[in-house]
């Protein structure tokens, strides 16, 4: 969803400055134009698309404002918030403690079967006491950017 988000907004503004910039320079060829006021069929096509670039410009933007800011965000489903040095806001998951076990060197992703030494820096506590796993575009056997693991007691 927060691609789709950044996707419009992007191309809306896009598509917002080409038609204002072409609409603005049909607008001076017109008035210019030998036949006055822009006659020439050129001029008038031209003059109509820089309006559908504007009219679609104005349509993303819109539909950008109107997806929520929630969204957008890229929340645990407990409601803190994944850092985006973990995710990218589209990479991370929470997972059931059995895809996630405590192996002799590390936790182990059990899709993957990759080792994440106990001291790792991509080992980070888990708010919520939930595991939550962060890999690669967030693929099922891709490799970990960061793995969100309950508290462990002693």
């Amino acid at each position: 969803m927060a691609a789709l988000s950044f996707l419009l907004l992007v191309v809306g503004s896009l598509m917002l400055l080409v038609g204002t910039v072409l609409g603005a320079f049909v607008w001076f060829a017109g008035a210019n134009h030998p036949l006055g006021g822009g006659a020439d069929e050129t001029v008038c096509s031209v003059r109509r698309d820089a309006n559908l670039l504007i009219c679609l410009g104005i349509a993303c933007l819109l539909l950008f404002l109107f997806i929520p800011a929630s969204a957008r965000a890229h929340d645990a489903p407990t409601g803190w918030r994944h850092p985006w040095a973990c995710c990218s806001n589209q990479d991370c998951r929470m997972v059931p403690y059995q895809a996630i076990r405590e192996g002799g060197h590390g936790y182990v992703i059990e899709a993957t079967g990759e080792v994440i030494p106990y001291a790792d820096k991509r080992v980070r506590e888990s708010p919520d006491g939930e595991f939550h796993w962060c890999s690669e575009a967030g693929g099922e056997h891709s490799r970990t950017i960061c793995l969100f693991v309950p508290p462990r007691s002693y």
